[in-house]
């Protein structure tokens, strides 16, 4: 909780020929405010986590 990953995970399935694709992200704190400060540091050169919280919130 609290990160910026997505994990994903991919398998072919045998019989269909098939590929299932399933992928997992935090987005507690991660909506479109923490993205805007995430690109403004990108942006500016500064730390990409500079201003966005270290420690994960609990609901």
């Amino acid at each position: 909780m609290g990160t910026n990953r997505c994990f994903i995970g991919i398998e072919v399935d045998p019989r269909t020929g098939r590929v299932i694709l399933m992928s997992a992200i935090d987005n507690l704190i991660k909506g479109q405010s923490g993205q805007a400060v995430q690109c403004l540091n990108l942006m500016m050169g500064w730390d990409e986590s500079l201003g966005l919280p270290q420690v994960c919130f609990y609901p």
